[in-house]
């Protein structure tokens, strides 16, 4: 039972009427919290394709690790020490290069190790061994298998004996059809036969703005595709620019490779637009990118050191499984999360959004973080809510798991009943009120009026809004 003692200046003849709020969407009123959440008719068990087990794909949401410094600097030491690369690739391919030239003297700057990042155009102490523009051409120029012969004829060179990364880059021929693709496999899977001991990376063409409809973006998915059925090493030219450091999606605006987006409702560059909201030498660094801006030239440096890192021997950590949440749909906002262990995780990070998560965004609430392998929250607002977690220990912070959904749907409440009003009439002003507890109430709103109250209009006053049980 509830009680509340109301002070009037002026004797009343009163009758009040109570309503409990239970709904995601509350009236704003003086100081009454307006909350106004739409449900995302999403399907519930929707999962993100997950990449297999023993595929390496270095994609946007990979980029952070290295720039939020979360690669331990022995596995940045070790690729530099084991790693001997040659690279094909003209104009567009450049941009890895140009991004990993100014990428030591932006991390030395923020007070990094000096000399970590440091790469040279053959062998040298303390840098990453690579033979830039060491085989002429890309993956479409001359023509669409030429650059499969002269890795053949570079390969077979005894001078070369060390190389044991290859690494090809298309410019624009990627926006070719279904079979120039399947070539592309093709060579690439022979040349993985024939030279057993060096390890070759798959890439996909840059953006044109043609979208999730047009051609480039299927062939983009012919190549993923097989990657992830086939267990191979893909470095996600175009993923990598579909997205800003901050997890936001352009990849259905039409984005093309200069980072400009247009899909009819917005527009931009999204590149500049988060250059110019943060700062530069901090959150960003100068850099030649051929194309396109200097934010894309950043992202795609810290991707390709996060793979020479993975193809040294860093081992990154899994990624949990969270199970399905049940019930669901949940009718009192707890919600039950459990996930598989991870063998070699310290921890676990647990998000909370609004809309689907497949990598990080700035939406995301980060809820918990726990040893356990389990973790309960709670809600109050109709909605449907997503989930995922990651792992991590000393040596980084795994991918986002699976996403999960539970919608949450709270009863309608019953009013309560209210009491009479024992001092009546009242000599002081004093009105002392008492009425039965729900317990599916969040809120009690008190009103107030001189006459009957059989509904709530503009002359019915809002008086209290209660949120504590002890209230006077």
């Amino acid at each position: 039972m509830l009680m509340v003692k109301i002070r009037f200046l002026k004797i009343f003849s009163v009758i009040l009427l109570f309503y409990i709020f239970f709904s995601s969407n509350l009236s704003q009123n003086d100081n009454y919290i307006d909350i106004n959440l739409n449900k995302q008719n999403f399907e519930l068990d929707f999962q993100i394709p997950k990449k297999s087990d023993s595929s390496i794909v270095a994609d946007h949401s990979i980029v952070n690790l290295i720039r939020n410094d979360q690669i331990p600097d022995s596995a940045i030491i070790s690729a530099k020490q084991s790693l001997h690369i040659v690279y094909g690739h003209t104009s567009h391919g450049s941009q890895l290069i140009d991004g990993m030239t100014e990428l030591p003297s932006f991390k030395e700057g923020l007070g990094g190790t000096e000399g970590l990042y440091n790469w040279h155009d053959g062998p040298e102490e303390g840098s990453l061994d690579i033979d830039d523009y060491g085989i002429s051409g890309d993956l479409g120029n001359p023509d669409r298998t030429s650059w499969a012969e002269r890795t053949r004829i570079y390969l077979d060179n005894p001078s070369n004996v060390d190389v044991n990364i290859v690494i090809w880059s298309w410019c624009g021929q990627a926006d070719g059809s279904e079979t120039d693709i399947e070539t592309y496999l093709n060579l690439m899977s022979s040349l993985e036969n024939d030279y057993s001991d060096v390890r070759f990376v798959y890439m996909t063409g840059h953006t044109v703005g043609s979208g999730l409809e047009g051609n480039l973006h299927l062939r983009n998915e012919q190549i993923r595709d097989y990657c992830r059925t086939n267990n191979k090493i893909l470095y996600d030219f175009a993923d990598i620019e579909s997205y800003n450091p901050d997890g936001e999606y352009f990849g259905d605006k039409y984005v093309t490779d200069s980072c400009n987006y247009d899909d009819g409702e917005t527009s931009g560059n999204w590149a500049l637009e988060w250059q110019a909201s943060h700062i530069e030498d901090e959150d960003w660094y100068s850099c030649s990118c051929a194309h396109s801006q200097a934010l894309n030239g950043n992202q795609k440096a810290y991707a390709i050191w996060w793979l020479w890192a993975r193809l040294a021997g860093w081992s990154e950590i899994n990624a949990p499984v969270l199970s399905p949440i049940t019930p669901n749909p949940s009718f009192n906002g707890n919600i039950y999360l459990n996930w598989s262990e991870i063998q070699d995780a310290d921890n676990y990070t647990i998000y909370r959004d609004f809309s689907y998560i497949n990598g990080y965004m700035q939406s995301l609430i980060e809820i918990g973080n726990t040893e356990e392998t389990y973790f309960d929250d709670s809600v109050f607002v109709d909605a449907v809510y997503y989930y995922a977690v990651c792992s991590s220990n000393e040596t980084g912070n795994s991918e986002f798991s699976n996403c999960v959904s539970v919608s949450v749907e709270f009863p309608n409440p019953t009013p309560p009943i209210l009491e009479l009003i024992t001092s009546n009439p009242s000599n002081t002003g004093e009105i002392s009120l008492n009425w039965t507890e729900n317990p599916n109430g969040l809120h009690y709103t008190i009103h107030r009026y001189t006459s009957l109250i059989t509904e709530l209009n503009t002359s019915v006053r809002g008086c209290s809004k209660i949120t504590s049980f002890n209230f006077f």
